[in-house]
């Protein structure tokens, strides 16, 4: 049995490359209606990208949370990847959003990426 998360978007192709970079997976080519990205270290689950044809409705059910050891490298590397800073609370966690897949949209149907210390 493999775990694999599914996320839905409206652009998985769009997403693909900043997911792939933020999580150091390896990007898979575009096979309608989805993209799938694999840890080349065979540690972490696969995720796929799967495009919908519905528009959000409401509070995501699922998000990914990031652990990282260096809050502020990361935030700058996810960033420069085209997230945007949302909020920070806590001192410990920071939420970003992840790059436009859509035209005129501030947020993308896979979600916002919490990025965390880790240790907590």
């Amino acid at each position: 049995m493999e775990l694999v998360f599914v996320l839905d978007c409206a652009d998985p192709d769009a997403l693909a490359d900043f997911w792939a970079a933020a999580l150091g997976y390896e990007r898979g080519g575009y096979d309608p209606p989805y993209v799938g990205l694999t840890d080349p270290r065979g540690r972490n689950p696969r995720l796929l990208l799967q495009r919908v044809p519905e528009p959000k409705a409401g509070k995501n059910r699922m998000h990914l949370d990031l652990r990282v050891a260096d809050m502020d490298a990361e935030l700058a590397h996810v960033t420069a990847l085209g997230a945007h800073r949302c909020r920070r609370w806590r001192s410990a966690l920071s939420t970003v959003s992840t790059p436009r897949a859509t035209a005129g949209s501030r947020r993308t149907h896979a979600g916002r990426p919490r990025v965390e210390r880790a240790g907590r």
